[in-house]
């Protein structure tokens, strides 16, 4: 197999891809170890207790599990240029048209 080279602004994309990645998912575990923390709290012996909840959880939410499903489908579409890029590089290395 052969090196290939690679411009600058595809290392570019691709580090802030992973770094979106990254950011995305600490959010994600954070926001969820919180989330199932305050419902412990809230779940005591002698009943409910709302006080103990995150305040806004339910856009939490919403916020939490939109940006995971954004973050794989930006993923996808970057798998599926990547993957064209390549098959494009190996029809012209090839002489085809």
């Amino acid at each position: 197999m052969t090196a290939q080279l690679r411009s600058p602004m595809q290392i570019l994309a691709f580090a802030i891809a992973v770094g979106l990645n990254v950011a995305l998912i600490v959010f994600f575990v954070l926001w969820y170890a919180a989330d199932s923390q305050a419902v412990n709290a809230a779940e005591g012996e002698s009943g409910f207790d709302q006080s103990s909840m995150i305040p806004h959880s339910n856009l939490l939410w919403v916020a939490a599990h939109t940006s995971l499903t954004l973050m794989l489908a930006l993923d996808a579409c970057l798998v599926v240029l990547w993957c064209r890029g390549s098959q494009r590089r190996r029809g012209e290395s090839v002489g085809t048209p």
